[in-house]
């Protein structure tokens, strides 16, 4: 697995700060107060420009994502700096934030729009789970009224945004409202989605997760809206599609996509991103098949932090190049399984 030669696609977690307290986040617990020890910290941007954007020659790269396993990527107060530092070092193809949007001002993604339309591409993906009365309940500490004002900022100065919703048991009876309303304010698309935790929704009535077989049907519709007044009938539940397995040994690989965290750690997927944290006794819980893949007298966590090397020297090192492809072809792991569904 060469996985300099093969990587296109970075997944940047920026912070570990946030302003809500989504109930299903690894970084608080049940909706309530932030994780024990866990390290806040911002990425420093001058790392990423000289240890990341800098080593990765220009065209290399289809598409930046920031979205956050511990994180809002907007909490970062050099945000909009680090996306000029991404312009700067000639990486213009596609860009892709995700982000809660209740935070900032409408000036903020007013002007973000106007810098992200220097890229080829662009999308920022908003949360939107419910509508005034419901929306809160999942995305706790947020405000639905600034989410809609900020898109519709972010709209005016000539963003592409979209609009994703995860499906509970108190909001499923309006979804084709806020299907509409994404539509209405200018919104390019509309993704329907399944709680994160498996077979597992929130209950209205209480702050903690509750087993439902309602979720077991939800699974992920996208609804593109060519023009602003697009009529789309369709009751969303009706048209659902199941995901389907890919089989292959590791679809992140396959995808070329890497992950780094607020840290400065890069992994090869996301999910292998909770291992650092793990490691640095910030009470995360973990499959013990995970610290499998890294149980090794050849590994050392601080070899995978931008601090010290930089990306090639990360990607090209005995771990990522040697280990980790005997490892995940000597034995099926259950998270694997559960995570990507291979």
């Amino acid at each position: 697995m060469d996985w300099w030669n093969q990587f296109n696609q970075l997944q940047i977690d920026l912070t570990s700060h946030c302003n809500a307290r989504c109930p299903g986040c690894i970084r608080n617990i049940d909706g309530g107060e932030t994780i024990p020890n866990l390290d806040l910290n911002h990425l420093d941007k001058t790392l990423l420009k000289e240890k990341l954007f800098s080593y990765i020659p220009n065209n290399k790269i289809t598409e930046i994502k920031f979205n956050g396993n511990w994180g809002d990527c907007l909490m970062h107060p050099d945000f909009l700096e680090i996306i000029e530092d991404i312009l700067s070092c000639g990486h213009d193809n596609n860009i892709f934030i995700c982000t809660n949007g209740s935070l900032r001002t409408t000036d903020f993604f007013y002007n973000l729009a106007k810098t992200l339309r220097k890229f080829r591409t662009h999308r920022v993906q908003f949360a939107m789970d419910g509508l005034e009365d419901t929306h809160s309940l999942y995305r706790r500490n947020t405000s639905f009224k600034k989410l809609v004002e900020n898109i519709q900022a972010f709209v005016r100065g000539g963003g592409r945004a979209e609009i994703v919703t995860t499906a509970f048991d108190y909001n499923i009876h309006q979804l084709d409202e806020i299907r509409d309303l994404a539509r209405d304010i200018g919104c390019s698309t509309w993704q329907l989605r399944r709680s994160h935790s498996h077979n597992m929704t929130v209950d209205a009535d209480t702050p903690y997760f509750i087993s439902t077989d309602k979720s077991k049907d939800i699974s992920g519709q996208r609804v593109k809206f060519e023009t602003r007044r697009s009529k789309y009938s369709d009751n969303p539940l009706d048209v659902i599609q199941s995901r389907k397995p890919e089989g292959h040994v590791c679809p992140w690989f396959d995808n070329g996509e890497i992950q780094i965290d607020p840290w400065g750690y890069v992994y090869p997927c996301c999910h292998m991103g909770h291992l650092g944290a793990y490691y640095n006794k910030k009470n995360v819980e973990i499959h013990e098949e995970e610290l499998e893949l890294f149980h090794d007298t050849d590994f050392n966590l601080e070899n995978h932090n931008l601090k010290n090397f930089s990306i090639d020297q990360i990607l090209n090192n005995y771990w990522f190049s040697k280990k980790l492809d005997s490892k995940l072809n000597s034995k099926p792991y259950i998270f694997c399984k559960q995570e990507c569904n291979v």
